[in-house]
C-alpha cells in the first residue's frame, strides 16, 4: 500500500523504491527511463505519478481525469463507467501525451 520496489539485476537485487500509495498499475516507458503509476482514486489530485527509474523522484502527477474531462451532467454511476483518458509515451521517452475533452496535451 506504500508503493512500489523495483527489482533487477545479476543478482535480483533492490534497485530502487517509488512512493505511490495505493498504487494499482505500473507502466514503464518504452525506454524503461520512466515509470507510471496510478492508484485509481479519483478524489486524489496526484493520482498518476510519473518517475524517473533512474533517481526515483517523482518528476510529475496528475489527476486520474483532466479538468472538465467528465460531463458534470452525469450522475455519479455513468461517472464511474468511464475510464481514465489514456496516456502514451513517444518511442524515445522524449514526450508523454495524454487525452483531455477536446484536446491532447503533450508533456516533455
Amino acid at each position: 500500500n506504500r508503493g512500489v520496489i523495483l527489482w533487477g539485476g545479476d543478482n535480483f537485487q533492490k534497485l530502487q523504491r517509488f512512493a505511490a500509495p495505493g498504487v494499482d498499475f505500473v507502466v514503464f516507458s518504452p525506454q524503461e527511463n520512466y515509470m507510471m503509476t496510478n492508484n485509481n482514486n479519483r478524489n486524489d489530485p496526484h493520482a498518476i505519478k510519473v518517475f524517473s527509474i533512474q533517481t526515483g523522484k517523482c518528476l510529475r502527477a496528475f489527476p486520474l481525469y483532466p479538468s472538465n474531462f467528465l460531463d458534470e451532467k452525469l450522475s455519479e454511476q455513468e461517472k464511474s463507467n468511464i475510464p481514465p483518458p489514456p496516456f502514451q509515451w513517444s518511442h524515445d521517452d522524449k514526450y508523454l501525451a495524454r487525452m483531455g475533452k477536446d484536446l491532447i496535451s503533450v508533456f516533455d
